[in-house]
């Protein structure tokens, strides 16, 4: 990858590198701990819950989660979704996007 401003740094230790910074930015997610779960933030989760840890995963969990559910669906023999029941109902809730 090759940016007039930007340029991977081969530097080792402690330090931040470069290349490094769209992960920083973007964030990580993971697994609700026991130790998130004792705060107020996290009241709404249950063990295995999967929760923005840093960055903009963190700061924008509550809009990029979604709600939990399920949905019934008709599906071939391969997998792929072919239809609804007539009766289904929808009962999730994609969570929705960041606007850049």
């Amino acid at each position: 990858m090759s940016c007039p401003s930007w340029r991977p740094s081969t530097k080792s230790g402690g330090s931040i590198r470069e290349t490094d910074l769209p992960r920083i930015l973007s964030g990580t997610w993971g697994e609700v701990s026991e130790e998130d779960l004792n705060q107020s933030r996290f009241a709404a989760y249950e063990p295995g819950d999967v929760v923005g840890k840093a960055g903009v995963e963190e700061t924008y969990d509550e809009v990029l989660r979604g709600q939990d559910g399920s949905r019934d669906v008709i599906v071939d023999s391969h997998g792929r979704e072919v239809g609804l029941p007539e009766n289904a109902a929808r009962h999730t809730r994609t969570g929705s996007e960041v606007d850049h």
